[in-house]
């Protein structure tokens, strides 16, 4: 199964996703914010990246771009953004920055593992 870093910082939110995840037999490891993701992220090197756009330190967004410019792009890993900010304008956002997908909070878990499948 895949290696998946998820980050969020609503820790009830980040053990579900993981638990769930972890239940279909995926390997999760988990951050708060963006700037522990991207550590998780080149520790780990995962094939997925789950990670809410809102958070403290660093955002989503902010992460995105950093990983671009280490070269981590769409062929070396599917990153989906998970927000509650449903507002066509920020999806165009994560999209643009080369985002595979883009979810709403509250999350569709089956739609999360199907992206993750």
């Amino acid at each position: 199964m895949a290696k998946i870093v998820v980050i969020e910082d609503e820790s009830a939110l980040r053990a579900m996703i993981a638990e769930e995840l972890e239940d279909l037999g995926h390997t999760v490891v988990t951050a708060v914010n963006g700037e522990q993701g991207l550590a998780a992220i080149l520790e780990h090197r995962p094939q997925f990246v789950c990670c809410d756009v809102n958070m403290p330190v660093m955002n989503g967004l902010a992460l995105k771009q950093k990983l671009n410019a280490l070269g981590l792009g769409p062929n070396e890993l599917t990153f989906i953004f998970v927000s509650a900010r449903v507002d066509r304008n920020d999806i165009a956002d994560g999209l643009m920055l080369g985002a595979d997908h883009y979810l709403t909070k509250p999350i569709d878990m089956d739609r999360l593992a199907t992206l993750v499948s």
